[in-house]
């Protein structure tokens, strides 16, 4: 049984996390992600990271130590890149088919998070405000924030649209949740994409 490293880190709100398993192809995306700029860490993971089966299922602490290590390797960015990586290579030939739009984006987002997640009371995501080059959307997966930014910034960047992500609330700020503020252009052609305004509640 893998320990994460960080094991002190807050779980977010109504995390439980029971048989939580992710799948191989993520755990792998990631050491690609890193290989280069980790030579050391990735001779490290080297044999184990050849076991994985990218069609499998492995207990998320696998994944949440690895990015773990980097984030206090080589930092935030680091983490972002990650995300960026995990979604070209693990989500990205499966999102452009479907998706047109930034609302197509942010909408399936737990959908995208449950494809590659399975276990009980893992967290999700959940659109709070959607409008004309802004949303808003609550995390409550156990990755790290930065980590999760890059996957929102690869979503935009498959449909070509620019964004940017900031945070107003966030776990490691000791909130319970983090919330991505995303915002693009305004008029941005392909950011309603036919869903409706969601005001805030």
């Amino acid at each position: 049984m893998i320990a994460r490293a960080s094991s002190t880190i807050r779980q977010p709100r109504g995390y439980l996390g029971k048989g939580h398993e992710t799948i191989g192809s993520d755990i792998i995306a990631v050491f690609e992600a890193v290989r280069d700029a980790e030579p050391t860490l990735c001779s490290h993971w080297m044999p184990l990271v050849r076991t994985i089966d990218p069609h499998g299922w492995y207990p998320i602490d696998l994944l949440l130590t690895l990015a773990d290590v980097i984030h206090e390797r080589a930092g935030s960015d680091a983490l972002a890149s990650m995300g960026r990586s995990i979604f070209m290579l693990s989500h990205g030939r499966h999102f452009p088919a479907r998706a047109a739009s930034i609302g197509d984006l942010v909408f399936s987002a737990d959908a995208i998070y449950r494809r590659a997640n399975r276990g009980t009371a893992i967290g999700g995501w959940r659109v709070l405000e959607f409008a004309q080059s802004l949303a808003v959307i609550e995390k409550t997966t156990p990755h790290l924030c930065q980590f999760d930014e890059g996957i929102m910034q690869a979503g935009g960047r498959a449909l070509g649209v620019a964004v940017t992500i900031s945070q107003r609330r966030c776990l490691l700020e000791g909130d319970d949740t983090c919330e991505f503020v995303v915002e693009g252009a305004p008029g941005e052609p392909l950011w309603m994409g036919g869903w409706p305004v969601m005001s805030p509640h």
